[in-house]
């Protein structure tokens, strides 16, 4: 999952190489009101009106419900401080049945911990570095059948737990998330593709199936960034900056297109401008209004992680929405937003940042205790 301290600080943005700074810089100094509110109408929305049209892909059902219900405050019952390991800046977070892997950006390595969370960690990879098998960064990271794929760019790593060099694959496609759909296949989410916006790639980096137009031309990039959460069959897109979560088939048909419970609006987020009178530049505004920061799935429910409600406040819940038909049924609420999230039959487990220092937690599955409550509501 995304790092989702700064959301601002996407893989989209190194790419087009806009900063907050520089936006709020430009606006101050250089825009007139007339051009903001042009680069704002100019920002995810066209006035094509076709059924191809990308304006169909913003397009969202609203929940029933118009507020959170908040079911409880949990409390983690199980938390190990990474600093003791020389864990500093560790972002990414996936599991497999018997551990937790977390990739630490100071090392660029993954350090690999038992779910009990106990004991010292191992750990896999060469370090950081532009040499096979090194990585400076990577944008996601999954794990399947002992291995773990690091998505860096348009790169792809993979190493096996026993701690070798499986692949190191230039992929040909800029990877913001990736999932892995089986050991032949990956699923790839690509705002800065000119074709499609999900590709499903080989291993040698070849696109199997491409689909979801990003319509670069007139949308921007930006608009498309989001998370991924693969259950074996289907897949669940959130957006970062868009409040809407989809659900598709592998084959391309989306199943529905839901509004987070925020359904924060989204069209004062963008800012566009030509910059050095040769080519456009693009970057969140100031004030933007982020949706969600990660997305997970764990049995009929999907766990979201928003990020700010209508005031810009960050928060600190996991929302919960039903895989059928992304309907939103409860809140919970921990005491700070996490930067990554997994989750199991044992717990629900988290990266928190206190103070200085970050934390490995687990938290009580509490979607058990919720599926029997759903049951009993007439």
């Amino acid at each position: 999952m995304c790092d989702a301290t700064d959301p601002a600080s996407s893989v989209i943005q190194n790419e087009l190489k806009p900063t907050l700074q520089s936006v709020r810089t430009f606006i101050m100094r250089t825009v007139t009101l007339l051009v903001f509110l042009w680069s704002v109408l100019a920002g995810c929305k066209t006035e094509s009106s076709s059924p191809q049209s990308p304006l169909d892909f913003f397009a969202r059902t609203e929940q029933s419900l118009r507020q959170r219900l908040i079911k409880a405050r949990l409390q983690a019952v199980d938390s190990l401080n990474l600093s003791a390991f020389e864990l500093y800046e560790p972002s990414q977070l996936c599991q497999s049945d018997q551990y937790l892997f977390v990739f630490e950006r100071n090392l660029g390595k993954i350090a690999v911990f038992g779910k009990d969370l106990r004991g010292h960690p191992f750990f896999i990879g060469k370090g950081r570095g532009e040499g096979p098998g090194e990585v400076t960064g990577i944008s996601d990271m999954d794990v399947h059948h002992g291995r773990i794929y690091l998505f860096s760019s348009a790169r792809l790593v993979v190493w096996s737990i026993a701690d070798t060099l499986v692949l190191d694959k230039k992929i040909g496609i800029e990877a913001y998330r990736g999932e892995v759909v089986d050991e032949h296949r990956l699923l790839i989410l690509s705002p800065t593709s000119p074709a499609y916006l999900f590709n499903i790639i080989d291993l040698e980096g070849k696109v199997v199936r491409g689909f979801a137009s990003t319509n670069l031309g007139k949308v921007m990039p930006l608009c498309y960034s989001g998370d991924l959460a693969f259950d074996g069959r289907y897949f669940y897109y959130a957006g970062e900056s868009e409040p809407f979560i989809k659900k598709y088939t592998l084959e391309g048909r989306q199943l529905f297109s839901v509004a987070t419970i925020d359904n924060l609006p989204s069209e004062g987020n963008y800012v566009q401008f030509e910059a050095d009178g040769e080519s456009m530049a693009m970057g969140y505004s100031p004030w933007a209004l982020f949706s969600t920061a990660m997305i997970e799935v764990y049995d009929a429910y999907l766990l979201v992680v928003p990020i700010h409600d209508e005031h810009r406040k960050r928060l600190s819940y996991l929302d919960v929405y039903a895989t059928q038909d992304g309907r939103y049924l409860a809140t919970y609420d921990l005491a700070r937003m996490p930067m990554a999230l997994a989750v199991d039959d044992n717990g629900i487990y988290t990266l928190e940042r206190e103070g200085g220092d970050v934390y490995l937690k687990r938290y009580p599955n509490v979607l058990t205790a919720l599926a029997q409550d759903q049951r009993s509501t007439p």
